[in-house]
């Protein structure tokens, strides 16, 4: 199946699980991201169904903030109790050709924390360590930007430069982006416990 593929298919059951949950008294919990979303998908719904939480998740690959506005409205409709951003990557990663900044990236998050009204926000930081001066300095005006915006965070760029740097490599060494498995499962379990802390 092609990466496309894949992701519609991950779209549309997770669409599926969200209508057959439709009855359940308490709101959803919502993770919207990008690829890093997607490859962590399995085991972040693990994680989340293990605390109880019902997940409507969405994870586009290559996406940048301002493309995921379809998908931030969908699932604004269904008043999410708590939503988790994993957000800013790609839009790192084209800072490097001007098609977006760090500005553009605030820009369109502060219109989707207007969105989900009550719910409690979690941001996920990105990584600032990719080895490329322009997209570097990017990723840490966007977390900058997060950590004054957000009060409940997932400090990913903290965490996983700290793996690195110990010796427990939880990144693609191929682009210092995309989590190992072992970094899939360290993302989830981060992402559950960011989770619990909005109860």
């Amino acid at each position: 199946m092609s990466v496309g593929g894949r992701v519609a298919a991950l779209v549309v059951a997770v669409a599926l699980l969200a209508a057959g949950c439709s009855t359940r008294s308490s709101p959803p919990v919502a993770v919207i991201g990008d690829s890093i979303t997607f490859l962590a998908a399995p085991d972040i719904q693990s994680g989340l169904a293990a605390q109880g939480d019902h997940v409507l998740l969405t994870g586009r690959i290559g996406y940048t903030a301002a493309q995921l506005a379809p998908d931030v409205a969908k699932f604004a409709a269904q008043h999410p109790r708590v939503v988790l951003f994993e957000l800013g990557t790609n839009d790192v990663s084209q800072s490097i050709t001007g098609a977006t900044s760090a500005a553009a990236y605030e820009q369109v998050m502060t219109g989707y924390l207007h969105d989900f009204g009550d719910a409690c926000l979690i941001a996920t930081t990105v990584s600032s360590h990719r080895g490329d001066a322009t997209m570097d300095r990017t990723a840490v005006a966007i977390n900058a930007w997060l950590r004054a915006h957000f009060a409940h965070l997932v400090d990913w760029d903290t965490y996983e430069w700290t793996q690195r740097q110990t010796g427990h490599p939880i990144v693609e060494t191929v682009d210092y982006v995309h989590p190992t498995k072992v970094g899939q499962q360290d993302l989830a379990r981060l992402d559950a416990a960011a989770i619990r802390s909005c109860r």
